[in-house]
């Protein structure tokens, strides 16, 4: 199959690539889709960025790419499409991109392996995503299969939506990135996914929107467990201290208890953080918007963080800071110049110049603010904004880091 498609898309380049991505669109999306994210078996190791763990995942909206250096449809059309989505999010809290290397078919291509190369490989192609190694190849092999390319879309709550090879499958996966987005837009902390019924108290207290209660119940419940497979074949332990203490269930189970409750405890404190985040980008976004923002979050989340509940109190001291009170002139300064523009324009002949040159440099002045947006968006309307240069784009740039041959002829299918 892999120097089918190998020729398929060499055949795509020269002649018109969209049918021939069309034939290969139709993989159909794994077994595991609609089920609670499996262990994924990352050793915790990044070729490349700040180190992802699967307990960072939980209350956000992932997508993860494989990828197996040189990896023809990886190349062309996977890693340029995971660095677009990269760009896009990497400023969003809600979001996590991130690509996961593997070298599955190392044995017969040893090039794949060869971290040194792969880390110089993605710096020539201008990718910046993170991207994490999988050392042992059991991502591919033992878990998720599909080959390389191919995505895996997590929704908040930790639940595949989608796993599939991703070749020209571009838009179905920003429409699907979104969908999920847009669940977040009004939750505090998703619903999480059917857990043990040990955890039944936290699920409670979660859909109770007491999350303080709801985090100190997994973490009790959490101890309990992993003393009981810590201690479960010492007797004299259980003598000593009362079998109270003790979970009865066999170590299988009380292993299952164990992970259940730290997702639990993840999605608590990730979806605080979320939040956090969003506040923290807000204090300088839209001063004034993030006082009551910071309110809602002390109040929603109390007990989550002690140490956010000690200076909760202290967000309307804000109002005090030099950049709250140029946010504040400034807005008012650009709430003065539309109200000249319309004065301007509403007398026959007038003319509105000096009041767009004013507007324009209160969007330079408040780039990166909501007052800078605003402004933006009220000269594109009028007809009024120019257009900035596009950024260059490495991804199609040849490397020769990586085998000529090999990047030709290679395909990973799983």
């Amino acid at each position: 199959m892999h120097h089918i498609l190998a020729i398929a898309l060499a055949l795509g380049c020269l002649v018109n690539a969209t049918p021939i991505l069309a034939q290969f669109s139709d993989y159909k999306p794994s077994k595991l889709v609609g089920k609670p994210c499996p262990e994924i078996p990352l050793e915790n190791y990044m070729l490349q960025g700040d180190l992802i763990a699967q307990a960072d995942m939980y209350g956000r909206v992932v997508y993860i790419d494989f990828y197996q250096t040189g990896c023809p449809s990886c190349e062309k059309y996977g890693m340029p499409h995971a660095q677009e989505l990269f760009e896009k999010y990497k400023d969003n809290p809600d979001v996590i991109v991130m690509v996961v290397n593997t070298a599955f078919e190392k044995d017969s291509r040893p090039f794949t392996a060869d971290e040194a190369k792969t880390k110089d490989h993605l710096v020539k192609k201008g990718w910046t995503m993170p991207v994490a190694r999988d050392k042992d190849e059991r991502c591919i092999d033992e878990v998720f299969g599909q080959g390389t390319t191919s995505g895996l879309i997590l929704d908040p709550s930790g639940v595949i939506r989608y796993h599939q090879v991703n070749l020209g499958d571009e838009k179905n996966i920003e429409r699907i990135i979104e969908e999920q987005i847009a669940t977040l837009k009004d939750t505090d902390v998703p619903a999480p996914y059917s857990t043990h019924v040990a955890l039944a108290d936290t699920v409670r207290l979660i859909g109770e929107k007491d999350y303080g209660e709801a985090l100190q119940s997994a973490k009790d419940v959490l101890e309990w467990e992993e003393r009981a497979l810590k201690e479960t074949d010492d007797k004299q332990a259980k003598d000593d201290e009362g079998a109270e203490n003790f979970s009865n269930r066999n170590p299988k189970e009380a292993a299952k208890v164990v992970r259940h409750a730290r997702y639990l405890i993840s999605l608590i404190t990730n979806s605080f953080k979320r939040r956090c985040a969003h506040w923290t980008r807000l204090q300088t976004y839209d001063p004034p918007a993030s006082i009551p923002y910071g309110e809602t979050i002390a109040e929603t989340f109390r007990g989550v963080d002690p140490e956010f509940d000690a200076t909760a109190g202290l967000a309307g001291l804000a109002t005090m800071t030099d950049e709250y009170k140029a946010f504040v002139a400034l807005d008012e300064e650009y709430q003065n110049a539309l109200k000249q523009y319309e004065k301007e324009t509403t007398i026959k002949g007038g003319d509105a110049s000096k009041s767009v040159a004013l507007i324009k440099d209160i969007a330079e002045r408040g780039k990166g603010t909501r007052i800078g947006d605003d402004a933006m968006a009220f000269l594109k309307n009028i007809g009024a904004a120019t257009d900035t240069d596009a950024p260059s784009d490495k991804t199609n740039e040849a490397d020769d880091s990586i085998p000529q041959e090999e990047t030709e002829n290679q395909h990973s299918e799983k």
